[in-house]
Protein backbone atom coordinates (compact mmCIF):
# COMPACT_ATOMS: atom_id res chain seq x y z
CA UNK A 1 0.00 0.00 0.00
CA UNK A 2 1.40 3.45 -0.66
CA UNK A 3 2.10 4.56 2.87
CA UNK A 4 1.17 7.98 2.06
CA UNK A 5 -2.78 7.47 1.26
CA UNK A 6 -5.23 8.95 3.21
CA UNK A 7 -9.33 8.81 3.35
CA UNK A 8 -10.66 11.64 4.39
CA UNK A 9 -14.68 11.05 4.90
CA UNK A 10 -17.23 13.70 4.97
CA UNK A 11 -18.98 13.76 8.30
CA UNK A 12 -21.32 15.30 10.69
CA UNK A 13 -22.53 14.16 14.09
CA UNK A 14 -26.34 14.45 13.66
CA UNK A 15 -25.88 12.43 10.51
CA UNK A 16 -27.80 8.77 10.78
CA UNK A 17 -25.93 7.33 7.71
CA UNK A 18 -22.61 8.32 9.25
CA UNK A 19 -23.76 6.17 12.60
CA UNK A 20 -24.36 3.89 9.87
CA UNK A 21 -20.86 3.51 8.69
CA UNK A 22 -19.35 3.09 11.75
CA UNK A 23 -18.43 -0.13 11.17
CA UNK A 24 -17.72 0.24 7.78
CA UNK A 25 -14.89 2.49 9.18
CA UNK A 26 -14.18 0.37 11.99
CA UNK A 27 -13.00 -2.48 9.39
CA UNK A 28 -10.84 -0.08 7.47
CA UNK A 29 -9.45 0.72 10.60
CA UNK A 30 -8.61 -2.68 11.53
CA UNK A 31 -7.40 -4.34 8.18
CA UNK A 32 -5.99 -1.15 6.67
CA UNK A 33 -4.09 0.01 9.89
CA UNK A 34 -1.38 1.77 7.62
CA UNK A 35 -4.34 4.17 6.44
CA UNK A 36 -4.75 8.01 7.88
CA UNK A 37 -8.45 8.50 8.03
CA UNK A 38 -9.56 12.06 8.56
CA UNK A 39 -12.94 13.43 9.07
CA UNK A 40 -14.13 16.52 7.38
CA UNK A 41 -16.31 18.29 8.83
CA UNK A 42 -19.69 19.11 7.17
CA UNK A 43 -22.05 20.68 9.15
CA UNK A 44 -25.76 19.55 8.44
CA UNK A 45 -27.23 21.87 10.94
CA UNK A 46 -25.99 25.01 11.30
CA UNK A 47 -27.12 28.77 10.74
CA UNK A 48 -31.39 28.90 10.07
CA UNK A 49 -30.94 24.75 9.52
CA UNK A 50 -30.81 24.60 13.25
CA UNK A 51 -34.02 23.62 14.91
CA UNK A 52 -35.77 21.68 18.02
CA UNK A 53 -35.24 18.31 17.56
CA UNK A 54 -38.92 17.23 17.52
CA UNK A 55 -39.72 19.02 14.36
CA UNK A 56 -37.54 15.94 12.58
CA UNK A 57 -38.90 13.54 14.30
CA UNK A 58 -41.58 12.00 11.49
CA UNK A 59 -38.57 12.60 9.03
CA UNK A 60 -36.10 10.51 11.11
CA UNK A 61 -38.18 8.19 12.15
CA UNK A 62 -39.38 7.32 8.22
CA UNK A 63 -36.21 7.24 7.67
CA UNK A 64 -34.39 4.78 10.24
CA UNK A 65 -36.33 2.02 8.53
CA UNK A 66 -33.95 2.73 4.71
CA UNK A 67 -31.13 3.39 7.70
CA UNK A 68 -31.68 -0.34 9.41
CA UNK A 69 -31.90 -1.98 6.12
CA UNK A 70 -28.72 -0.72 4.45
CA UNK A 71 -26.47 -0.36 7.44
CA UNK A 72 -28.26 -2.71 9.85
CA UNK A 73 -28.17 0.07 12.64
CA UNK A 74 -30.79 2.35 13.39
CA UNK A 75 -31.34 4.33 16.35
CA UNK A 76 -32.66 3.41 19.68
CA UNK A 77 -35.97 4.08 21.45
CA UNK A 78 -34.27 6.26 24.05
CA UNK A 79 -33.04 8.49 21.12
CA UNK A 80 -36.60 8.37 19.49
CA UNK A 81 -38.09 9.00 23.10
CA UNK A 82 -35.75 12.26 23.75
CA UNK A 83 -36.48 14.11 19.68
CA UNK A 84 -39.85 13.43 20.15
CA UNK A 85 -40.27 15.46 24.00
CA UNK A 86 -41.73 18.86 23.82
CA UNK A 87 -38.78 19.84 25.38
CA UNK A 88 -36.32 18.26 22.82
CA UNK A 89 -32.36 19.60 22.03
CA UNK A 90 -31.84 21.44 19.65
CA UNK A 91 -30.60 19.96 16.44
CA UNK A 92 -27.45 21.60 15.83
CA UNK A 93 -24.09 20.04 14.13
CA UNK A 94 -22.08 23.32 15.81
CA UNK A 95 -21.14 21.78 19.43
CA UNK A 96 -20.05 18.29 18.31
CA UNK A 97 -18.23 19.39 15.83
CA UNK A 98 -16.65 22.13 17.41
CA UNK A 99 -15.72 19.26 20.08
CA UNK A 100 -14.06 17.01 16.79
CA UNK A 101 -12.52 19.85 15.70
CA UNK A 102 -10.57 20.27 18.92
CA UNK A 103 -10.13 16.54 19.67
CA UNK A 104 -8.56 16.62 15.90
CA UNK A 105 -5.89 19.67 17.17
CA UNK A 106 -4.82 18.23 20.62
CA UNK A 107 -5.11 14.54 20.13
CA UNK A 108 -5.51 13.67 16.49
CA UNK A 109 -5.25 9.79 17.11
CA UNK A 110 -8.14 9.48 19.02
CA UNK A 111 -10.44 12.21 17.18
CA UNK A 112 -12.32 9.36 15.36
CA UNK A 113 -12.84 7.27 18.13
CA UNK A 114 -14.13 10.18 20.05
CA UNK A 115 -16.36 11.36 16.99
CA UNK A 116 -17.72 7.42 16.54
CA UNK A 117 -18.26 7.15 20.76
CA UNK A 118 -19.87 10.61 20.34
CA UNK A 119 -22.05 9.18 17.67
CA UNK A 120 -22.88 5.84 19.94
CA UNK A 121 -23.76 8.15 22.76
CA UNK A 122 -25.69 10.47 20.74
CA UNK A 123 -28.31 7.93 18.43
CA UNK A 124 -27.70 4.84 20.85
CA UNK A 125 -27.92 6.60 24.69
CA UNK A 126 -30.39 9.63 23.29
CA UNK A 127 -27.65 11.68 24.53
CA UNK A 128 -27.66 15.54 23.58
CA UNK A 129 -25.26 16.82 22.22
CA UNK A 130 -25.50 20.62 23.05
CA UNK A 131 -24.60 19.51 26.78
CA UNK A 132 -21.00 19.89 27.68
CA UNK A 133 -21.56 17.40 29.91
CA UNK A 134 -21.63 14.83 27.50
CA UNK A 135 -18.17 16.11 26.74
CA UNK A 136 -16.54 15.92 30.15
CA UNK A 137 -17.38 12.61 30.29
CA UNK A 138 -16.28 11.46 26.81
CA UNK A 139 -12.90 12.84 26.92
CA UNK A 140 -12.44 11.01 30.43
CA UNK A 141 -13.60 7.80 28.88
CA UNK A 142 -11.44 8.40 25.98
CA UNK A 143 -8.37 10.02 28.24
CA UNK A 144 -8.54 13.30 25.98
CA UNK A 145 -7.38 16.85 27.49
CA UNK A 146 -10.71 18.64 28.12
CA UNK A 147 -12.21 20.72 25.47
CA UNK A 148 -13.11 24.63 25.62
CA UNK A 149 -17.57 25.11 25.97
CA UNK A 150 -17.32 28.33 27.11
CA UNK A 151 -17.78 29.95 24.21
CA UNK A 152 -20.44 27.59 22.50
CA UNK A 153 -23.57 29.40 24.36
CA UNK A 154 -23.15 32.13 21.24
CA UNK A 155 -23.86 30.22 18.39
CA UNK A 156 -22.89 33.27 16.13
CA UNK A 157 -19.23 33.08 17.26
CA UNK A 158 -19.39 29.08 16.98
CA UNK A 159 -20.27 28.86 13.61
CA UNK A 160 -17.65 31.76 12.90
CA UNK A 161 -14.91 28.95 14.50
CA UNK A 162 -16.02 26.32 12.43
CA UNK A 163 -16.29 28.11 8.79
CA UNK A 164 -12.29 27.12 7.98
CA UNK A 165 -13.83 23.66 8.92
CA UNK A 166 -16.38 23.58 6.42
CA UNK A 167 -15.13 25.02 4.28
CA UNK A 168 -12.45 22.16 3.76
CA UNK A 169 -14.91 19.68 3.58
CA UNK A 170 -16.62 21.63 1.00
CA UNK A 171 -13.15 22.07 -0.97
CA UNK A 172 -12.79 18.33 -1.32
CA UNK A 173 -16.50 18.45 -3.10
CA UNK A 174 -17.97 17.07 -0.13
CA UNK A 175 -22.07 17.90 -0.66
CA UNK A 176 -23.90 14.48 1.48
CA UNK A 177 -22.77 12.81 3.87
CA UNK A 178 -21.22 10.25 4.21
CA UNK A 179 -18.74 10.53 1.66
CA UNK A 180 -15.27 9.21 0.85
CA UNK A 181 -12.02 10.90 -0.76
CA UNK A 182 -9.37 8.85 -1.22
CA UNK A 183 -5.75 10.87 -1.46
CA UNK A 184 -2.39 9.50 -2.96
CA UNK A 185 -0.78 11.88 -5.96
CA UNK A 186 -4.37 12.54 -6.62
CA UNK A 187 -7.91 12.47 -5.13
CA UNK A 188 -10.00 10.05 -5.87
CA UNK A 189 -13.72 10.19 -4.93
CA UNK A 190 -14.74 6.38 -3.08
CA UNK A 191 -17.90 5.19 -4.15
CA UNK A 192 -20.14 4.99 -0.72
CA UNK A 193 -20.10 1.39 0.91
CA UNK A 194 -21.66 0.60 4.12
CA UNK A 195 -19.97 -2.88 3.96
CA UNK A 196 -16.10 -2.88 5.14
CA UNK A 197 -14.75 -5.16 2.91
CA UNK A 198 -16.00 -3.51 -0.28
CA UNK A 199 -14.47 0.04 1.00
CA UNK A 200 -10.98 -2.29 1.87
CA UNK A 201 -11.16 -3.25 -2.07
CA UNK A 202 -11.54 -0.15 -3.15
CA UNK A 203 -9.14 1.15 -0.72
CA UNK A 204 -6.25 -1.58 -1.63
CA UNK A 205 -7.26 -1.31 -5.40
CA UNK A 206 -6.57 2.78 -5.60
CA UNK A 207 -3.13 2.03 -3.53
CA UNK A 208 -1.50 -0.45 -5.31
CA UNK A 209 1.69 1.38 -6.49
Amino acid sequence: MNNEASLHIGFDPLCGWCFGAIPAIRHVQKHVPDLEIELLLGGLFTGEAIRPYNRLFDFIKSASVGLERVTGKRPSQRFFDVIAAPDAPMASSLEPCDAIRQVQDIAPHKALSFAHRLQEMHFEEGRDLNDPRVYAELTYELDVPEIETEYWSDRRHLQHVLTPSFATCRAYGITSFPSYVLETDQRYPVRCSYEGDELVKEIAYRTQV
